[in-house]
């Protein structure tokens, strides 16, 4: 029992480990996600994704990320929140909401590992891999993994295919207010399309996600790049740093436009 938690403890810490140097060529949720578009009576879209470096990424986005998801990231020296966790713990066992929303480690190591029902053993295993990922990986690598593996839209993962999905700009070129309503899907993805003549087809009840692009919107232009250049992430992304810049749309994207997958909705 003690070696196979050994050996299991040494090979998570390897796994994690190789992030450093290796883009994941998938993630669980990926995974899950292709297999879902793959059933028989399926409606799902494929899913679509490029890798694009982080010096290629808009400060915009990246900000905005920060801003909407965990702005305690930069200065944060571990991956999980602990006061806050022990919070989210006593409500779910009282049955109430969750107080609190995750951070970004922990929704990485959730991406790449894990699960979507949320359950305690999720949520503890979560956190172990969350705290490896902090131990392991610079906040730097971490924010351009993330960027890269989260879900932007029904299908649509990562900076590189949302920019060019949503917006047909590589990236590197995302406005402050485009990256606000990219960042305003994340809460709830899949409910979410691209209207008629692009951007995002919002609803007139999609209050949530109108308020949350607002909010990430005002906390990018309060922080500005401090929280990118405390964590190494310097220059802009019009420098021309990164050798995977996404300067092209994937091929998929022009096949889903081409299919008419997008929504019908006004544009936010």
């Amino acid at each position: 029992m003690v070696l196979t938690l050994v050996v299991s403890q040494l090979a998570a810490v390897g796994l994690v480990a190789s992030l450093r140097w290796v883009n994941p060529p998938t993630t669980a949720f990926l995974l899950e996600d292709g297999l879902a578009s793959r059933r028989s009576n399926s409606t799902a879209e494929p899913p679509i994704r490029e890798w694009v470096d982080i010096d290629a990424i808009s400060r915009n986005l990246l900000v905005a990320i920060i801003g909407h998801e965990d702005q305690a990231f930069s200065g944060r020296g571990g991956g999980v929140d602990w006061q806050q966790f022990r919070k989210r713990v006593n409500a779910w066992r009282a049955h109430q909401p969750d107080p609190s929303g995750s951070t970004i480690d922990q929704q990485l190591a959730k991406n790449l590992f894990l699960w979507h029902e949320q359950d305690p053993v999720r949520k503890g295993v979560e956190a172990y891999l969350a705290t490896l990922l902090a131990q392991e990986l610079p906040h730097r690598r971490i924010l351009e993994l993330y960027a890269n593996l989260v879900e932007f839209g029904p299908g649509i993962w990562g900076a590189c295919a949302a920019s060019w999905y949503y917006f047909g700009v590589p990236p590197s070129d995302l406005a402050l207010d485009q990256s606000a309503r990219l960042v305003g899907l994340l809460p709830r993805p899949k409910t979410f399309s691209r209207a008629a003549g692009g951007g995002v087809a919002h609803g007139p009840t999609d209050v949530v996600a109108w308020s949350q692009a607002h909010i990430a919107r005002q906390v990018a232009d309060v922080h500005g790049l401090s929280s990118l250049t405390t964590i190494g992430v310097t220059g802009l992304a019009s420098d021309g740093g990164g050798a995977r810049r996404c300067s092209a749309p994937p091929p998929d994207v022009h096949a889903r436009l081409a299919r008419g997958a997008q929504g019908t909705g006004r544009q936010a």
